[in-house]
């Protein structure tokens, strides 16, 4: 039997999800905000919680989970330049 392509929607990816920002736009959306130092493990947002905020992460990582059979599950890694959160606050 011939298994059937995966398809996905455009921008469903990580990669695309999550993209770099230039060094200029970097600097661009730091003029919004601040920066603050996370602990390894520190949760940014709970389960089931709208999130309110945007992060650019500037050095180090930032992993994305996602909750599936109640196991959590790595979906992404943000590195520098890469930025998550409710995209809501950017569009208005």
């Amino acid at each position: 039997m011939d298994s059937i392509p995966e398809t996905r929607l455009p921008g469903s990816s990580p990669d695309e999800m999550f993209p770099v920002l230039t060094a200029e736009k970097q600097a661009r959306v730091l003029t919004h905000g601040r920066i603050r130092k996370v602990t390894s493990g520190e949760i940014l947002v709970e389960l089931n919680q709208q999130p309110t905020k945007v992060f650019l992460v500037v050095e180090g990582k930032l992993e994305a989970l996602r909750v599936s059979d109640n196991r959590e599950e790595l979906f992404a890694i943000c590195g520098p330049g890469m930025f998550t959160g409710e995209l809501n606050l950017l569009s208005g």
